[in-house]
């Protein structure tokens, strides 16, 4: 069977039922250990010990706990976090002055010359800008960047890239305002969700144009429905069964996997997502897949891409 995510392989493959396949990914792991066993005096047994990951981060929910998570997921507050926001929908006067120091320190840390590069805007986006926050849900803030002519808009943002991707792994979503954990992104353009009239709530708490200040865009109310869960569920379990299954394969024999399978599914989640969004909006099917895959017993896309990074480090090391 080939399925959605490209995948050739017929034991996950539907009609077979969730508990059964949770039964093969248990065996598969017994597997495992004899082939570690088996390979251990090739040293293959040597990237199963610390400083690695010894067995792989499997999801093996049940259908009901499965179908319990996407009800939690889908029933949606009926107000703002009042973690964040005050009852008026202002944002909290604390929050924001600790939100403008964290955004001034992490810009400066990038050093640019002075008078070269400027923030032009600071916004808020994400579910703890709507009606839509759980517990597990961040702070999405969002940096605006102007560079100089003279910079190429492409190489800005690569620059800009990889130090979001370094300063998430340096926080690890250590950095929380009253409870909420805050990530901060900053960008040299704008994504069309980002836009002013993009249709996705977004708060401006900065911006060198102060009619932008302290202003909603997009703001949160009743959002309809176009989600269906049965459909969540389907779609969850067969992103679950490629994920289990690259990870049985990868701790199988690590030096040998082919560590772009970790990236390239990861970049199917957002293409996903994203299409969902825009054919949808937020609470599309897609959408809500996605957030769900990082509130399961493993978080899909953080294991799959800490599997991706030790993967990588295996196969520029020497044994």
């Amino acid at each position: 069977m080939v399925g959605r995510w490209g995948v050739v392989t017929p034991f996950w493959g539907y009609p077979v039922s969730w508990a059964r396949r949770c039964g093969q990914y248990l065996a598969l792991l017994s597997a495992l250990a004899v082939t570690s066993a088996a390979l251990a005096d090739m040293g293959a047994s040597f990237y199963l010990q610390s400083p690695y990951r010894a067995v792989p981060a499997l999801v093996l929910e049940t259908d009901e706990q499965l179908a319990a998570a996407i009800s939690a997921l889908t029933t949606f507050p009926a107000t703002l976090n009042p973690r964040l926001w005050n009852a008026d929908g202002t944002f909290r006067q604390d929050v924001r002055e600790r939100t403008l120091a964290l955004v001034r320190s992490m810009f400066d840390r990038l050093a640019f010359p002075p008078e070269t590069v400027r923030i032009t805007d600071i916004d808020l986006l994400g579910s703890n800008i709507s009606r839509e926050w759980d517990e597990k849900g961040d702070l999405d803030v969002h940096v605006f960047l102007a560079a100089p002519a003279s910079v190429a808009p492409a190489d800005f943002e690569k620059l800009l890239s990889f130090y979001n991707r370094l300063t998430k792994l340096e926080q690890q979503g250590q950095i929380t305002f009253n409870g909420v954990a805050v990530e901060v992104l900053f960008r040299g353009s704008r994504r069309p969700s980002e836009a002013d009239e993009g249709g996705v709530p977004h708060f401006a708490l900065w911006s060198q144009d102060p009619a932008r200040v302290n202003r909603w865009f997009s703001m949160p109310g009743t959002i309809e429905d176009r989600f269906d869960r049965t459909d969540m569920q389907v779609k969850t379990k067969e992103v679950v069964g490629k994920y289990n299954a690259l990870m049985v394969t990868y701790f199988a024999d690590k030096p040998a996997f082919r560590c772009a399978n970790f990236s390239d599914l990861l970049a199917q989640l957002r293409t996903y997502r994203s299409g969902e969004i825009v054919a949808a909006g937020q609470r599309s099917t897609g959408n809500l897949v996605y957030r769900l895959l990082h509130r399961l017993s493993m978080d899909v896309q953080e294991e799959t891409d800490a599997a991706y990074r030790e993967c990588t480090n295996i196969q520029w090391s020497l044994r």
